[in-house]
């Protein structure tokens, strides 16, 4: 009867053993999803904060291709949409800006997303649209720094119009 008791001792140890290993790779594994690519998107994000825009964006758009499990694939995809931005290309920009809010519904770039999406409106002659946009980032964002600068492009769009 004690043979029994231990070999099931024996075995919960093993199983707890397991267990624990388990809980690491998820762990490491969490981990790692976290640092996918973060080399890579940090060189990008340099590229572009140095003006360098068309390698910024190839860099961009290669990191969504290859790390699409990545958490920084929602930024990569706004800062893709900025580099058409900073080019005037913003029929490109409006769609990279909308897919992070369309894709990405909980990122930390919605409101810099939004509010981007009505400079896009602004900038392709749709002033109706763009208000209507920048109107609800000052509702959706108040006291925040989107806000601030949808408050801005109001006013210089109402001075135009006058």
């Amino acid at each position: 009867r004690i043979n029994k008791l231990e070999q099931i001792l024996f075995q919960l140890v093993k199983d707890l053993q397991t267990d624990n290993e388990s809980d690491t790779k998820v762990i490491v594994q969490n981990q790692s999803k976290i640092d996918l690519g973060r080399k890579e998107y940090q060189l990008a994000f340099e590229l572009l904060k140095d003006e360098n825009y068309e390698t910024a964006r190839v860099s961009f758009i290669k990191f969504i291709r290859l790390h699409q499990d990545s958490d920084f694939v929602d930024d990569t995809k706004y800062w893709l949409g900025e580099t058409y931005y900073a080019q005037s290309l913003f029929a490109q920009a409006l769609n990279e800006f909308e897919g992070v809010l369309t894709e990405f519904p909980n990122s930390g770039k919605m409101p810099e997303s939004l509010l981007k999406k009505g400079f896009c409106y602004y900038e392709l002659g749709e002033v109706e649209k763009s208000k209507q946009i920048l109107k609800s980032v000052v509702n959706q964002y108040p006291d925040s720094s989107v806000s601030r600068l949808a408050v801005q492009k109001l006013k210089m769009i109402d001075s135009l119009i006058e």
